[in-house]
């Protein structure tokens, strides 16, 4: 099985890496956010960095 993981940098993705007894026996993919926190947390992880935009769409 192959898991993607999603989050926020920050206290978000903590949170989740903190589940890592959970999710290291399998597959997996991270997305957040391309900053620093991240990249250092993740720095042996497949990571597919996401952005967001300064328009609003509602």
């Amino acid at each position: 099985m192959k898991i993607c993981l999603v989050g926020s940098s920050g206290g978000h993705l903590t949170h989740l890496y903190l589940l890592k007894p959970t999710w290291e026996k399998y597959d997996r993919f991270w997305v957040t956010f391309d900053k620093e926190d991240s990249r250092s947390m993740l720095k042996d992880e497949k990571m597919y960095p996401c952005y967001f935009s300064a328009f609003s769409f509602l």
